[in-house]
């Protein structure tokens, strides 16, 4: 029990100060999505999705006919529907930061699950506030959400189309917040042991979306929830709530599953589908999965300095808490493995499907880095000061080369919508527009997607009929710099 003059006698300028510090690096990470996605013009499957709208119509012929990913298809028509270039901006980078902070507070919840904590009645007070636990927020490390939002900038296997496209956001950034915040509240409640019937409810809405988001994460997020509510019963939890909310997200996984899209849009791959399922598993296991999971490898070697360092300086008294935390990290490092080895059934897998492996290699990051953070005899580790700095250096550079790229194509979209519409307006039946170009970038996939659907185009902007297409280009131009053929 805390007693009243323990609290009293909290530093109050310190706490505030760390309060600062949260406010500020929530803002930091708010604005530096902001910025990218400001300059982020509409590209791509952007123009089709804001023509498609929201009927009820379209909506169903999208499912019957292309893919049964329904939030996905319904947030890209809303999104873009809104017609306000800053609240898309907002509304996307808002998702960055809810991500950032569920990833970082399931790592942390299933941290205390694993230790057996629960946040009861009796149990919610925590100890006076001190200059170590002062810099937490709902139990949550401030050094570990940076670590999350930087690895998850800079190891992302497709920044660009996973976060800073607005389609491509809708498809992956958007149901990974549903589909782990999902997760967050089963843990948080799987925790409390018991639950007010509305929350109970509230969760059964959000399980279907969860279910729904995409076709690897939601399989695999189901599995690892059914083995947390297989252990809680064990334990003597009798609860049937969790069985329910795992009946409502079995539903929205068959209903993206099963969809009639799903098997039409086959015909787009018949070469796969034509060679023998032996030969189709093979290719996955021995050149697809391998690929995946190097595609970020940044996280495995962050996770690889933590554990050294909780491995090398762990006590004899942590000898417990060491195993259940590797236990934990082994156990969602395997859901990352099952997400990209349920792919074997996937035609083709753009880079930007990875989304789902890689974060739950980066939720197991996170529930080792909390664990490295409570001591502070870890966190004040020399390899931990030297991951901190690698991964704000990397950042930084990274954030500045995609500042000046995504300025360049914000500046060459004006000169391509000009052209357009100034085509559209002399009645022209083709218009030739400029590629876009990108100046140097830390990695090529922090580019936003660069499929053109002129057709689409050309409708969006009053122009049915007219056939639009791109040339390529030699270099950055806008802003009085005319656009050169590179074949000139």
């Amino acid at each position: 029990m805390v007693r009243r003059n323990q609290i009293n006698s909290v530093d109050i300028n310190q706490f505030t100060r760390y309060a600062g510090a949260w406010f500020s690096a929530l803002l930091s990470i708010l604005l530096a999505a902001v910025v990218i996605n400001h300059y982020s013009p509409m590209a791509s499957d952007d123009y089709y999705y804001h023509l498609m709208g929201t009927s009820w119509a379209a909506i169903r012929d999208f499912y019957m006919t292309w893919t049964g990913r329904l939030v996905a298809s319904v947030l890209s028509s809303l999104v873009l529907g809104f017609d306000r270039p800053w609240l898309i901006d907002l509304f996307n980078s808002f998702a960055l930061l809810a991500l950032v902070w569920i990833l970082t507070a399931l790592g942390a919840n299933l941290l205390a699950l694993i230790d057996g904590a629960c946040f009861t009645k009796q149990n919610k007070q925590r100890p006076a506030v001190s200059q170590e636990t002062a810099a937490r927020f709902l139990g949550l490390d401030l050094p570990v959400l940076l670590l999350v939002f930087t690895l998850y900038w800079i190891a992302n296997p497709d920044l660009g189309q996973t976060t800073f496209w607005i389609v491509g956001a809708a498809n992956y950034l958007w149901p990974s917040v549903f589909n782990f915040g999902f997760a967050l509240a089963f843990v948080v409640l799987l925790r409390r042991r018991s639950c007010p019937w509305w929350q109970a409810l509230l969760l059964c809405v959000l399980a279907l979306p969860a279910g729904c988001s995409n076709e690897n994460t939601g399989v695999v997020t189901w599995f690892l929830l059914a083995c947390l509510a297989i252990r809680a019963w064990r334990q003597g939890q009798r609860s049937l709530w969790p069985w329910v909310w795992l009946f409502f997200m079995g539903v929205g996984i068959c209903i993206l599953v099963l969809a009639p899209g799903n098997y039409a849009r086959e015909a787009s791959f018949q070469g796969w589908y034509d060679h023998p399922l032996w030969w189709r598993v093979m290719d996955h296991f021995v050149h697809r999965f391998p690929d995946a999971m190097f595609r970020y490898w940044e996280v495995f070697l962050a996770l690889g300095v933590l554990v050294y360092v909780l491995k090398r300086d762990a006590g004899a008294s942590d000898t417990g808490q060491l195993k259940g935390t590797m236990t934990g990290m082994y156990l969602l490092l395997g859901m990352a493995c099952l997400a990209n080895a349920v792919l074997v059934l996937a035609p083709n897998i753009p880079k930007r499907t990875l989304l789902g492996g890689f974060l739950y290699a980066l939720l197991a990051f996170a529930v080792v880095a909390h664990r490295v953070f409570q001591s502070p005899r870890l966190a004040g580790a020399r390899w931990v000061a030297v991951l901190c700095v690698v991964c704000g250096v990397q950042w930084v550079l990274s954030f500045g080369l995609m500042l000046r790229a995504y300025h360049g194509t914000y500046l060459q979209d004006q000169v391509r919508v000009a052209l357009v519409r100034q085509g559209i307006k002399n009645g022209a039946k083709h218009i030739e527009i400029p590629e876009y170009y990108f100046t140097w970038l830390l990695k090529s996939r922090d580019k936003f997607d660069l499929f053109f659907n002129g057709g689409a185009m050309a409708r969006y902007y009053g122009g049915a009929g007219v056939s639009i297409s791109e040339y390529p280009v030699k270099g950055p131009y806008g802003a009085g710099l005319a656009p050169v053929r590179k074949d000139q």
